[in-house]
């Protein structure tokens, strides 16, 4: 099968259902995110915006400043209370919040554009309610330990491509396809602790602390093999080798708050063992399954691929159908959005 490169969320849906993996990483046919997904993804937004207003102060040093996003247009930032922490209920939960009306400013920015752009998803009171609460929980941890604007900021929502040039990551596809594995991410947040003396990977999480698949919690030991935490060290550890510690923290907004495995460089073996059994499985596989033929699957409930199109085909049947046919070339050829 065709690969050269390989993300977390793509190495984790390989090992969920080699099908929908398939279809999505290989054919590139991507179903629409789903409003759990997008309140996930504004509660990020907020987050990123208050790093980057931390940013640009830190490079500026600016107390008063604007900052534009092409998503929510331009917001003016205050810096003289951010230090300005007060206690706030919001349904039966106290926060300590810095600056409760820039958030409130920012929140009601964010959740307008989401809740506009995908308003055929419904979205009620309480989602907005959901969000809040997240975003205040993130924020007003141990003494908002964790808000971006109480912490020096490296870099917030960072893309990060690393190619790893060893001789059981290449490939060669034919039609001058050849090259190596390249592994890529996107880090919520890089930050120093408070005192600047160690650096620290942020993942804000919207859902469950369980593993999806089998849907168990998981435990310390389950994070110590998360592996998009483990992708995460590895990637800093070659991108940033300058950093001398770094800490890796999962942060489960509504499910236990953060939690930091911790890793050392002798984990490196092991995750590099971890990507390459992976590489070679899709590598090498020619036929990938589904989860569940009848498609009856929790995990099949939450596909678009097994939903029916206009013309009654459904696209993870017929690729199937397609590939036992006339193989995975062809129907990767035929099939493939470029």
């Amino acid at each position: 099968m065709y690969v050269i490169k390989l993300s977390p969320s793509g190495h984790v849906n390989w090992h969920t259902c080699k099908r929908q993996y398939y279809i999505s990483y290989v054919l590139n046919h991507r179903g629409e995110s789903g409003l759990a997904a997008n309140k996930g993804t504004t509660t990020h937004k907020v987050l990123e915006l208050l790093a980057l207003a931390k940013l640009h102060h830190q490079k500026t040093g600016e107390k008063k400043f604007l900052l534009k996003d092409e998503d929510i247009g331009q917001y003016e930032f205050d810096t003289s209370n951010w230090n300005d922490i007060k206690q706030i209920k919001l349904g039966r939960t106290f926060f300590n919040i810095a600056d409760q009306k820039q958030v409130d400013d920012i929140y009601n920015l964010v959740y307008a554009y989401y809740s506009n752009k995908y308003s055929h998803q419904n979205w009620s009171d309480k989602d907005a309610y959901d969000i809040k609460r997240w975003i205040y929980t993130a924020l007003s941890e141990q003494d908002c330990l964790y808000d971006p604007r109480h912490r020096e900021i490296i870099y917030p929502e960072q893309y990060l491509s690393y190619t790893i040039k060893e001789d059981w990551a290449k490939y060669d596809y034919g039609d001058g396809i050849t090259g190596y594995l390249t592994i890529t991410g996107i880090i919520d947040l890089i930050a120093k602790s408070k005192d600047g003396s160690i650096h620290q990977v942020i993942d804000w999480k919207s859902g469950r602390r369980v593993d999806f698949a089998t849907q168990k919690p998981k435990t310390a030991e389950n994070l110590h093999n998360d592996t998009q935490l483990m992708y995460y060290y590895y990637f800093i550890n070659k991108l940033y080798p300058h950093f001398d510690e770094t800490l890796l923290t999962i942060f489960y907004l509504k499910d236990g708050g953060p939690f930091t495995p911790l890793f050392e460089k002798s984990d490196l073996p092991r995750i590099e063992k971890h990507i390459k059994k992976t590489f070679e499985e899709i590598k090498n596989c020619s036929y990938p399954d589904m989860i569940d033929e009848r498609q009856v699957h929790r995990v099949c409930q939450w596909c678009a691929f097994k939903e029916n199109d206009k013309d009654g085909n459904n696209l993870c049947k017929l690729v199937g159908d397609k590939i036992k046919l006339q193989g995975i070339d062809k129907t990767t050829e035929e099939l493939r959005k470029k």
